[in-house]
């Protein structure tokens, strides 16, 4: 038996992608639910663990009613744990649940003040997230707490670099009422093709600072 399932009894897997795996989990020290996420990522130091991207912004941006804590990171064997509080779904979950029935626009209100508080957070700490979407953000059923999540792909950014801005918000505040993208394309290019179409071409100098900040 590991020293991981010595603390943690394992219940079941809650998804899967390209960084590892995450699963729910009843910590045995003080029998609460928790989330651990499984880094696939080989960790030969504990000084290159929390260097990790996902760790260093949780512990950097510190404790936050609308961003999921961190509680606490567990080391075995070249192989990283992220112990994070659990949370009931993700908001994209509870978008299928609820399809056709959209949120009503007090509900959207609701989901996006908590959403829009959280990002506020980040963005005052000089932190973007640059994943955010309806799997990254997580809920409980009642609809209560809304908490941002995932922050494998933030970035410090300096507060001037145009890359922190509030661009993607109103998408998501869409998105919430119809329950489709605002901008739905075949492929990426058809996306930012129909995105232009709405807001116009940026022009050849915008192209080439957008791809130098890429």
């Amino acid at each position: 038996m590991s020293d991981l399932t010595l603390v943690f009894e394992m219940v079941d897997k809650l998804g899967e992608g390209s960084f590892g795996s995450v699963w729910r989990a009843i910590d045995k020290r003080n029998m609460k639910t928790v989330a651990i996420k499984f880094l696939k990522d080989h960790i030969t130091s504990k000084e290159q663990c929390m260097n990790m991207i996902e760790i260093k912004s949780s512990v950097n941006l510190g404790r936050h009613p609308n961003i999921v804590h961190l509680k606490e990171v567990f080391m075995e064997n070249n192989n990283a744990y992220l112990i994070f509080e659990n949370m009931d779904c993700s908001l994209l979950h509870l978008m299928n649940r609820r399809c056709p029935r959209v949120f009503q626009e007090k509900e959207v209100r609701h989901y996006m003040f908590q959403l829009l508080m959280g990002l506020a957070h980040m963005h005052q700490q000089g932190y973007v997230h640059r994943d955010l979407k309806p799997e990254n953000v997580l809920v409980d059923f009642d609809g209560l707490h809304v908490k941002i999540a995932d922050l494998g792909m933030a970035i410090k950014a300096a507060a001037r670099t145009g890359r922190n801005g509030y661009v993607g918000d109103g998408l998501y505040y869409g998105e919430l009422f119809t329950f489709q993208p605002l901008f739905l394309g075949s492929n990426s290019a058809d996306q930012i093709d129909k995105i232009c179409g709405v807001i116009g071409r940026p022009s050849l100098k915008m192209w080439e600072e957008g791809v130098r900040r890429a």
